[in-house]
């Protein structure tokens, strides 16, 4: 993918390496804050033509190469970067990157107020206080347990509790890069052994195991990245799609490993059929038990309240809205509801991407998950 310069403009070499540092800046920015590998391409193209810089980029999930020739073509003057990246998925500060990206394009704004931009949203303190975090951990597990895993009312108290657990992990995690690499079984684990034992000895006849094992660790399902990675195999990218399609999947294993181990662990209990759980909760109650869950996701996505929240979660109530009326239709099977589901919401969240010339993946992550 090159640029070329049709208006022949001339730059001082001083004034075109910071250009290209700012290109660099800009779209390793865009890759670790969630953006497609696609997109981060098409951008570049875009934002070096707007630049006058001769470019060719090529973008993996943890990986960007860049390189940068000379206006008359020297081999000798040929530059090549390679950045290896930390996936930092941050859809408020993505959202910013991308809207920068599209003014310089566009030729909006000059360079030095693109550069002043991007200095400010990388130096930008985060849109939540940690403590704000944690407190929708505790959230999400206790709307997760009583809404998707059929949960009662001390099912959702309990799992509020390993929420809170599940939060501090996932806090601890961003600044130690080791802990990150078992955060999900650990967790997993760990509510799935304390849960199994609330359940046995306990409160043995007013809990479900299941329920308060899954519903604390639905944020640390990998919606995001087997998302993008979709994406990205749909629009040609394969190799890049697969990688994060398959490292969706380790993850995914991760947890189901760690909810084993920790459940098979009491060897003296055996878990029976009767353990998994369902309830009777009308449309309106999955509703009001919805709203909040999906504002937890919100906050934990670090969408910001100002920017596309509403619509994220308008994304969440299409998908609901669309589940609840087939599955008044017993004839079709829960896989198909849940892929109609998914396309309405892809649907929606394109059609709002299109309109307000945004990226879609903060809408339409939300709405599946």
């Amino acid at each position: 993918l090159f640029s070329e310069d049709p208006e022949g403009a001339t730059i001082a070499e001083d004034d075109m390496l910071e250009r290209r540092e700012f290109v660099v800046a800009l779209m390793a920015s865009l890759l670790k804050f969630g953006a497609a590998t696609h997109l981060v391409e098409n951008l570049m193209v875009s934002v070096a033509e707007a630049l006058h810089i001769h470019s060719q980029c090529s973008a993996f999930p943890k990986m960007l190469f860049l390189t940068f020739r000379s206006p008359d073509r020297d081999p000798s003057k040929l530059q090549s970067r390679v950045l290896a990246l930390s996936p930092d998925p941050d859809l408020g500060k993505l959202d910013s990157c991308d809207r920068l990206a599209s003014h310089v394009a566009a030729k909006q704004v000059t360079f030095e107020e693109a550069k002043g931009e991007l200095n400010r949203i990388l130096m930008e303190e985060p849109e939540y206080h940690w403590a704000v975090r944690l407190f929708m951990f505790v959230i999400l597990g206790s709307m997760a347990t009583t809404l998707f895993y059929g949960g009662n009312e001390v099912d959702g108290s309990l799992a509020a509790v390993l929420g809170l657990m599940v939060g501090l992990f996932d806090i601890y995690a961003a600044v130690d890069d080791t802990f990150s690499r078992v955060c999900g079984f650990v967790s997993a684990f760990l509510c799935a052994f304390i849960s199994r034992l609330v359940h046995t000895y306990i409160l043995p006849d007013s809990t479900c195991y299941f329920s308060i094992a899954l519903g604390p660790i639905v944020y640390l399902l990998p919606g995001l990245s087997a998302t993008v990675g979709v994406m990205e195999v749909a629009s040609g990218s394969v190799m890049s799609g697969t990688s994060r399609i398959f490292a969706a999947l380790i993850s995914f294993l991760q947890l189901g490993f760690g909810l084993v181990v920790g459940s098979r662990i009491a060897v003296w209990d055996p878990i029976h059929e009767s353990d998994w759980c369902s309830s009777d909760r009308t449309h309106l109650e999955k509703l009001v038990l919805l709203l909040p869950a999906i504002f937890a996701l919100g906050v934990l996505n670090k969408i910001p309240p100002t920017r596309h929240f509403l619509a994220a979660m308008a994304s969440a109530c299409v998908g609901f809205f669309v589940s609840a009326f087939l599955e008044q239709h017993d004839s079709l099977p829960p896989d198909t509801i849940s892929f109609i589901a998914a396309f309405a919401v892809g649907v929606f969240g394109c059609l709002y991407a299109r309109i307000a010339d945004r990226p879609p993946i903060s809408i339409v992550v939300i709405g599946i998950l």
